[in-house]
């Protein structure tokens, strides 16, 4: 899946540590690297350049109908975007993703609930990880939800056998646990 855009909105504190720990290493990863990327996405500038093929990852907050606050990507526009679109972004599983689906997209990757963002390198390496694999197209959207969640579980079973490691460890069960039990894919 070569992607075709890259967006991510560096608002508050949550979205650039989304932006600076999660997108850009992922940014950086993919192979071959391609498409563009836009920091402080909007609607605007989505709606006159909506990728073209391909896919679009989303990097910020989200909602159960939208990307973005305000909204970037919603029920309205999402039909824009013809290939993959990932979401790492809260609650946008819940009805944006079957609406893209509904509308023409060919798979949406998103969350059903709240996205913990913890500052902890193994996390963020989870995610990381198999995000690049997705972008670089080494995975399916079906094997990355997999390989996620089975990372996602294998941090947390670390976290609990090895408390003393890991300086979030309480954090990270809880963390680790929502994320794995909310990641969700949508395929025509």
């Amino acid at each position: 899946m070569p992607v075709s855009l890259w967006m991510s909105t560096n608002g508050d504190e949550v979205e650039q540590y989304m932006e600076r720990h999660w997108c850009n290493p992922v940014v950086a990863q993919t192979e071959p690297a391609t498409g563009t990327r836009w920091h402080d996405a909007d609607r605007a500038k989505f709606e006159s350049h909506p990728p073209e093929s391909g896919s679009l990852f989303y990097f910020g907050h989200g909602s159960e109908e939208a990307l973005g606050e305000p909204p970037i990507i919603d029920t309205a526009n999402v039909s824009l975007v013809q290939g993959t679109l990932v979401a790492v972004a809260c609650d946008a599983a819940e009805g944006l993703g079957p609406a893209a689906i509904a509308q023409g997209t060919q798979a949406f990757v998103g969350f059903t609930g709240r996205i913990p963002v913890i500052a902890d390198p193994k996390y963020d390496e989870v995610f990381v990880e198999h995000l690049s694999d997705l972008a670089s197209d080494r995975c399916s959207a079906m094997r990355f939800r997999a390989a996620f969640r089975a990372g996602l579980l294998a941090l947390a079973e670390r976290a609990e056998q090895f408390p003393d490691q890991y300086a979030n460890a309480p954090l990270l069960l809880v963390g680790a646990d929502s994320a794995r039990g909310s990641v969700r894919v949508l395929e025509r």
